[in-house]
């Protein structure tokens, strides 16, 4: 099928149906996730966040059921609740409330467009070596009628200092595709938006942007946003309160050299002949279905597929498990995709209290588990607990848990990894290594935030595929040479006004590899860590 008729056919199907609300996302980082999620713990608001990010209608929603509960609010979540109305106040419906800074706003009864700045910067410390962050961009936003919704948002980042790595190996921070490198640092641009088509009980977007599946803390299994954004069509459908469903097709960057498609941009010149170089393309399809079956709980389970070369009309079938699809075109064929199942479990009881587990099955056999072979059963799973007001108002705690057994994320086949432009799409942690993440932290006064937590990841090898498919023996779970890295610190995130942050962090490291090739020495050591950043509009 071709694929501008299937988008035809689905916009086709959208305007048919009763259309009533625009949609434009909110960042996966803004803290209101925070705020919101506080109060689902607390029995609040019955809270679907298993995928972000979520629309600012739907955040304005759920203000507006707060509002109606703000005698049961403690005084500094309503001070919160009333400054994320001010921020919100479109989407909420609030009037009366002061308005957060733009450089433009207008709108009208069908058209509305705000347009605001974006920039800050960041001074760190790390080990010894001293580096310094900046950036700028700007970010906009507008709807028309109650239907249609789009946004832009543009940053331009530049990071120098000592021994600046761009890809951020084995951290949660964001690595970038593309980079300009210096002598002293790099410079990057990250750019997100999109366009949402909304009905109501679901909408249908084109965008590039970050988004996460699960409720993980410190870095998610099934779908993170370690990875530079990717452009996607996104599907989501909430017909009932017991039951959503989410799915996505994207497309990545397999960073693997299409030899076919090999061509000279100046043939006729003998001293500029210009080689162009095409990639192989490289694709994702997921889905996701939630199911709440009371209120406190919310279970999802879903499955993906990464799959190169054609586009494949099938994967665009959202319903489907995509690998009982695959096998019926690409069985061990050029064509084969990496598929992937996973769960996800969240529980919100008792009163103040949350438990959450999510597993991810890579590849697994019932047959050969039966028989107790467990050479190609590849698999992760996190589990969290955590509270709220603990003790006294505001005091909150999480601990969560987080392997990722041996070649999972990986496959046979380099141009259809669980990765885009050669960082993974899930945890950030990758194959072999587990993680164990605390965190306690107390709000003194509304929109400031004290963290105190400690980390402790640990990484085994990682072994060339070969051993995985040829050899057919499961190896160890942490084989091979480890690497170590051990956190405790401190933070500190107060919101002065409405988009402009303060953020201090101080930590202690003591990080250690076996494999000296792996880690650069500067990534080593034992040493005391700390960064200061003021910005406008969110770091991302």
């Amino acid at each position: 099928m071709n694929i501008r008729l299937l988008f035809a056919l689905v916009f086709l199907v959208l305007f048919m149906g009763n259309i009533s609300a625009q949609v434009i996302f909110e960042p996966v980082e803004s803290p209101v996730y925070n705020f919101l999620s506080r109060m689902s713990i607390t029995g609040r608001i019955d809270l679907q966040d298993e995928v972000l990010p979520l629309s600012g209608k739907e955040i304005g929603g759920y203000l507006n059921i707060l509002y109606k509960q703000r005698s049961d609010l403690n005084k500094i979540e309503n001070q919160e609740l009333k400054w994320y109305l001010e921020k919100f106040r479109f989407e909420a419906g609030a009037k009366g409330l002061s308005e957060p800074w733009e450089l433009y706003s207008y709108s009208d009864s069908n058209f509305v467009f705000h347009f605001s700045p974006q920039g800050g910067g960041k001074i760190k410390s790390e080990l010894g070596n001293t580096r310094n962050k900046r950036w700028w961009g700007f970010r906009m936003w507008g709807t028309y009628g109650d239907w249609l919704g789009a946004s832009f948002d543009f940053k331009d980042y530049g990071e120098f200092g000592d021994n600046i790595t761009f890809e951020k190996p084995f951290t949660p921070e964001r690595g970038s595709a593309y980079y300009l490198s210096y002598d002293n640092g790099v410079e990057y641009s990250d750019l997100n938006g999109g366009i949402t088509f909304d009905w109501g009980s679901g909408d249908i977007s084109l965008v590039k942007d970050y988004m996460t599946w699960g409720h993980e803390e410190n870095g998610n299994l099934i779908i993170s946003d370690k990875a530079p954004s990717w452009p996607h069509v996104r599907l989501r459908f909430k017909p009932t309160k017991w039951f959503r469903f989410y799915y996505v097709h994207g497309w990545l960057n397999s960073q693997v050299d299409d030899s076919s498609r090999f061509y000279y941009g100046n043939p006729g010149s003998d001293i500029y002949p210009l080689p162009r170089k095409r990639l192989i393309n490289k694709y994702i399809a997921a889905n996701l279905a939630t199911f709440t079956p009371f209120d406190f709980l919310d279970v999802s389970v879903g499955n993906s597929i990464i799959y190169s070369g054609d586009i494949r009309p099938e994967f665009f079938i959202p319903i489907f498990y995509f690998k009982t699809l695959d096998r019926e075109t690409g069985r061990q064929l050029e064509e084969d995709g990496n598929g992937q199942i996973f769960f996800d479990l969240l529980a919100r009881y008792p009163q103040n209290y949350k438990f959450s587990f999510t597993f991810f099955l890579d590849v697994a056999q019932i047959r050969k588990i039966l028989s107790s072979d467990f050479w190609n059963t590849w698999f992760g799973f996190s589990l969290g607990i955590g509270g709220v007001n603990q003790f006294t108002d505001n005091l909150d705690f999480n601990i969560e848990y987080t392997r990722v057994n041996p070649w999972v994320y990986e496959h046979k086949d380099i141009t259809t990894t669980y990765k885009h432009a050669g960082f993974g799409i899930g945890h950030w942690i990758g194959q072999n290594a587990d993680q164990l993440h605390l965190r306690i932290s107390y709000k003194p006064v509304s929109r400031m935030k004290l963290t105190a937590w400690f980390r402790a990841v640990r990484k085994g090898s990682v072994d060339d595929i070969y051993y995985a498919y040829a050899e057919k023996e499961a190896e160890d779970f942490l084989y091979g040479k480890i690497r170590r890295d051990n956190y405790a610190g401190i933070a500190g995130s107060y919101e002065i006004i409405h988009n402009l942050y303060a953020n201090m962090k101080y930590y202690y490291a003591d990080i250690s590899d076996e494999d000296m090739e792996r880690t650069e020495s500067f990534d080593t050591g034992k040493g005391h860590n700390f960064s200061f950043s003021l910005h406008f509009g969110l770091e991302r």
